[in-house]
């Protein structure tokens, strides 16, 4: 599990004692091709590592009165979801569902909130890591918007 946890892009950078202590923290769960592991709206309880398999991340919109899912970003191997579960108000941002048979680590959040409130370097380090995916995440918003926008333009 610590070997999981440090391969995080989220966790990198932290001593093996840190790490042992965030391993405390979590454990594997299963999920089927489609299950849905989390919905945009739902209590973030939870933060998670990609084991093994896939995670899509999707928001709902409305398409001529028609509901219609876009995926926001694909997570794979090593990967992490569920940065909302260190921003306030606690809320996942979009809907997590699993492709194909995934294991994912999942961390207790407010275990690891108070790791890092009491480990300052621990919790700028975690925080670093979240903005930069963050970062990525939201470039890829725009150009996702960019596509859609120039889709309708021709």
């Amino acid at each position: 599990m610590i070997d999981l946890i440090k391969e995080s892009s989220v966790f990198s950078r932290i001593n093996s004692q840190e790490l042992d202590k965030i391993s405390k923290f979590g454990r594997i769960v299963k999920f089927q091709d489609g299950d849905q592991i989390f919905c945009a709206g739902d209590n973030a309880t939870f933060m998670y590592i990609v084991s093994k398999g896939e995670v899509k991340l999707k928001f709902s919109v409305n398409h001529l009165n028609a509901p219609m899912d876009l995926t926001m970003d694909t997570i794979k191997e090593n990967g992490y979801l569920g940065w909302s579960a260190f921003t306030k108000p606690y809320k996942y941002t979009l809907a997590a569902y699993a492709v194909g048979d995934t294991h994912l680590l999942q961390l207790q959040a407010d275990k690891i909130r108070e790791l890092c409130d009491n480990n300052k370097n621990l919790g700028f380090i975690v925080m670093k890591n979240i903005t930069t995916m963050i970062s990525a995440r939201f470039a890829r918003l725009q150009g996702l918007v960019q596509h859609i926008i120039q889709g309708y333009l021709k």
